[in-house]
């Protein structure tokens, strides 16, 4: 028997307690207008009926390959499906998502040479840039523009290049339990000389009150801190005019605000809302961000930031529960 032909696309999804959603995911995959694509469903241990619901698609469609894994976590079973993706092209598809029938189509017409392409995600957030293609140097300058979650921080909205990941290049940490998304985007963006956008929303993200980002993870501080170092390479404020400077001031502090927020919303009494607000707020640069306003910000940031320089942490975690 000859070899199968390496399809364009590899799509890869991390399958974990999905059994609820994993129906429309895959739906909306094999319903793509592309078809030259290969999906690759990792099971990573999941103890419901996910296992076997990867099985059956897998007999279901030549091109959908089901792999089994102990649990280690979404990062592990994402650097899986890497590993042993086939395609030119990498993109990534959360088990509880789904996609519109051009996702590939519209991400594939778009890269050309580049070697990142993305699109918009429906997640409630404005979402209309031009169709173009830029380069790192001109992101670097321009948060205005660039500074989005949909160019920065979500992996699944984003087509990658082989050779950009493949063989050595940025991985998921599986250390990481928030943030790995954008820190791997981070990684991957540092390695780009041309990105393209598609102004389509062609991603749907299922917002999921059980999630981690929705109970307090006591990793909270180690990962947002490398995630900020990881991050903070993608612009050059130093470089930029005096109107781009102000919106990565902003976009910084917006970082360190929403750490502070869901520590303070999360954290499960006072005393650990307290010591976790000091331990991020510990690191100087944080702290001279968050009392150092940028203008423009005001309102109960004042009152934020005149409690954190004087180290009143219990005082600050207590007003940001109640006033977020």
């Amino acid at each position: 028997m000859g070899v199968t032909a390496a399809p364009r696309i590899s799509v890869i999804v991390p399958v974990y307690r999905a059994q609820e959603y994993l129906a429309d995911c895959v739906n909306s995959l094999l319903a793509q207008t592309f078809s030259d694509f290969e999906l690759l469903l990792v099971d990573d241990g999941s103890p419901d009926e996910c296992p076997r619901l990867c099985e059956a698609f897998a007999q279901k469609d030549s091109r959908i390959r089901a792999l089994h894994q102990e649990n280690q976590g979404v990062s592990a079973a994402r650097n899986t499906g890497i590993e042993v993706a086939r395609g030119a092209f990498l993109a990534f598809v959360d088990a509880d998502d789904w996609v519109e029938p051009a996702f590939l189509q519209r991400l594939y017409a778009c890269i050309g040479d580049a070697q990142i392409a993305l699109c918009g995600v429906a997640d409630g957030a404005p979402f209309s840039p031009p169709a173009e293609r830029f380069t790192r140097s001109e992101m670097r300058l321009r948060p205005s523009r660039y500074a989005q979650l949909a160019y920065t921080n979500y992996a699944i909205n984003k087509l990658y290049r082989r050779e950009l990941l493949l063989p050595t290049g940025p991985r998921f940490d599986p250390a990481m339990r928030r943030g790995e998304d954008a820190a791997f985007v981070a990684a991957c963006l540092q390695k780009c000389d041309v990105l393209a956008a598609c102004p389509e929303l062609l991603y749907h993200y299922r917002a999921n009150d059980d999630s981690a980002t929705h109970r307090f993870y006591e990793g909270i501080c180690r990962d947002e801190s490398k995630l900020w170092q990881l991050q903070k390479p993608l612009f050059a404020p130093q470089e930029m005019a005096a109107d781009e400077r102000l919106w990565y001031d902003r976009w910084a502090y917006g970082k360190i605000i929403a750490v502070l927020r869901y520590i303070a919303q999360y954290a499960p009494n006072a005393a650990v809302r307290r010591q976790y607000i000091a331990e991020f707020l510990a690191d100087a640069e944080r702290h001279a961000r968050f009392t150092h306003l940028p203008s423009g910000i005001g309102g109960r940031s004042k009152l934020y930031a005149e409690l954190a320089k004087h180290g009143w942490y219990g005082a600050l975690g207590a007003w940001l529960k109640r006033l977020g």
